[in-house]
């Protein structure tokens, strides 16, 4: 994948317990060339306390988060065995929000996304800093 105007990324949340893609990372903080962040916070992994050691985004701040805010936008999972997305909400008091997401919604909002959005090639490597 390729960002190219991300120029930082943290690579702070390494999944655990028994995650089915167990030792992968992902980005906990990301800025881009005019100093932008967002964080991302995920829940603990499958038999795991620690939080950030799963996949599964749990809130996401960005410039527009405010302190005692739950997130710019927190993220709602089912209680399966692997959990899955039911929704998407946002304490900043603005029009996103996504409700009842379910295995069709989701495959359909994929399908459209991809339709509209065709592979573009990245001209800019992206530069990780560590």
């Amino acid at each position: 994948m390729c960002f190219p105007t991300v120029v930082f990324w943290a690579v702070g949340c390494q999944l655990g317990g028994s995650e089915q893609d167990l030792g992968t990372l992902y980005p906990t903080l990301m800025e881009d060339a005019n100093g932008n962040q967002i964080a991302i916070h995920y829940a603990p992994g499958a038999g795991v306390g620690t939080p950030d050691s799963s996949a599964r985004i749990t809130r996401i701040d960005d410039a527009r988060w405010t302190t005692g805010s739950n997130g710019t936008y927190t993220f709602t999972y089912n209680s399966d065995a692997i959990p899955h997305l039911t929704a998407i909400a946002n304490d900043i008091h603005t029009a996103e929000k996504h409700t009842s997401l379910t295995r069709a919604t989701r495959r359909s909002t994929i399908r459209s996304t991809t339709a509209r959005s065709p592979p573009r090639r990245c001209s800019n490597p992206c530069r990780l800093r560590g």
